[in-house]
């Protein structure tokens, strides 16, 4: 039987899995039921206590704000360092645009987070086709 974390660290595992979007409805909490020798409905119980507190966050402002400031800022840092200016400007539009909307709307934070992906992508293509990543 594998070993699992303790409840808090399982929840703890699960939400940041939400934050970082790679949590996947049907397929997350199977995976993890197996991986730590649990029933699914014990992983299910963990994951509702992950999404609510996934969706407190979410729900506050100033971490809304903190959060996405700090991905534009990591984002802005590599699209400086691809060296590709339309990827700077990109970037420096979304967080204008972010900045402009005021961080009202969680799915404006969705379309940020879509369109910083897609900076960061490009920005670490142009890196690869450096050489330097």
């Amino acid at each position: 039987m594998a070993s699992h974390p303790p409840i808090a660290e399982r929840i703890e595992i699960i939400a940041d899995m939400m934050r970082r979007c790679v949590y996947q409805r049907g397929k997350t909490d199977k995976h993890l039921a197996r991986e730590w020798g649990l029933s699914l409905i014990q992983v299910q119980d963990d994951t509702s206590e992950a999404s609510r507190r996934a969706k407190a966050e979410i729900a506050n402002e100033n971490y809304l704000d903190a959060t996405v400031d700090y991905h534009l800022e990591n984002a802005l840092m590599m699209a400086t360092e691809s060296g590709d200016p339309s990827a700077v400007a990109k970037v420096a539009a979304t967080w204008a645009a972010v900045k402009r909307a005021g961080n009202k709307h969680v799915d404006f934070h969705g379309v940020a987070r879509a369109k910083i992906e897609e900076t960061i992508i490009e920005a670490a293509a142009a890196l690869k086709a450096r050489g330097e990543l």
